[in-house]
């Protein structure tokens, strides 16, 4: 039984001696733990992949703060990262803890200790059991079919996602800084080559594409926030992936964004699957609402008409449009 130590000897220990997937069915749970594991493993040069069942908020909902906190670090980490709700028919409160090596149960626990930085504190009497792997991941596969994914957009339909009591503690709260900093660091573009590019015209006084650019959609039957941003001669084919060639990048704010270069040598980029998607978020950064045009007033206001690219890898890229 282990009742001390628990953070380095369930969750750590484990993925030192070779194992790099840990699936987690917990009653509740807050980003804060996932950021401290995530940190700790990535600092001793080891990749874990995590997934987590949360039991009981088809009980008893969940903090905006610590839902948002969630989907934020499904875009941090990627498919690294993975947190999905139990809904209210199947809820748990088991706590159960499986190591994976290379796509084989290795090894389990199961006992007191949510999957929370309370419970891993050290502050608070836990407990955890060695217990059958291969039975924790039955289980966690069967109370699985009955769960969304925090990204899910109906969420809020199947659960109580509420505004906290500013007055009551929590794990997310203490740990709002360490998800901040996350943020920070996954946006970290220092040293990366990068590219800034216009969202106005590229020739004469600063104005605003009448039809073209952010203000694509503005011709004939299209939708409003079709968009794209032009690309100079000079770096079509360069800095962004060939033609047709998705990339990802990580906008400022946490948003992600799928983009694909297009056009003649790749003169523009925009977003694959309706390129709405690109003109709704810019749109939605200046303040305005969907669809409409924008002018140079709308960019003068916002007090700034450009982005800039940092590229991280072949296939990931960061947007810098703050403020």
């Amino acid at each position: 039984m282990l009742s001390k130590e628990l953070f380095e000897k369930a969750l750590i220990a484990p993925a030192i001696k070779g194992a790099n997937e840990l699936w987690v069915i917990t009653g509740y749970s807050s980003p804060a733990i996932v950021i401290k594991q995530l940190d700790r493993l990535e600092k001793a040069g080891i990749k874990v992949k995590i997934k987590i069942l949360v039991g009981m908020i088809g009980l008893d909902g969940m903090e905006i703060t610590s839902h948002l906190g969630f989907k934020k670090l499904t875009k941090i980490y990627g498919d690294v990262f993975s947190c999905r709700y139990v809904l209210k028919k199947s809820i748990t409160h088991s706590k159960n803890y499986l190591w994976i090596k290379s796509g084989k149960p290795l090894l389990g626990f199961t006992g007191s200790a949510n999957y929370s930085i309370n419970a891993f504190s050290g502050k608070v009497i836990e407990s955890l059991n060695g217990d059958d792997p291969c039975e924790i991941k039955e289980l966690f596969e069967e109370i699985e079919k009955n769960s969304i994914d925090c990204t899910d957009p109906t969420v809020e339909k199947h659960f109580n996602i509420f505004k906290a009591d500013s007055k009551k503690p929590t794990d997310y709260r203490d740990a709002n800084e360490e998800l901040q900093n996350l943020v920070e660091k996954a946006f970290d573009a220092s040293g990366l080559k990068s590219l800034k590019l216009t969202l106005l015209k590229s020739r004469g006084a600063p104005a605003v594409h009448d039809s073209g650019g952010i203000n694509w959609g503005h011709r004939d039957n299209r939708d409003r926030d079709e968009a794209y941003i032009s690309v100079p001669t000079q770096f079509q084919g360069t800095f962004f992936p060939d033609l047709k060639k998705r990339f990802k990048v990580i906008c400022d704010d946490g948003e992600e964004l799928e983009m694909v270069a297009e056009g003649a040598n790749g003169k523009q980029i925009t977003t694959p699957n309706g390129n709405w998607k690109l003109g709704r978020y810019l749109r939605k950064r200046l303040g305005l609402k969907s669809g409409v045009k924008v002018k140079i007033e709308d960019f003068e206001k916002y007090g700034r008409s450009d982005v800039v690219f940092y590229k991280k890898t072949s296939n990931l890229y960061y947007l810098d449009f703050s403020v």
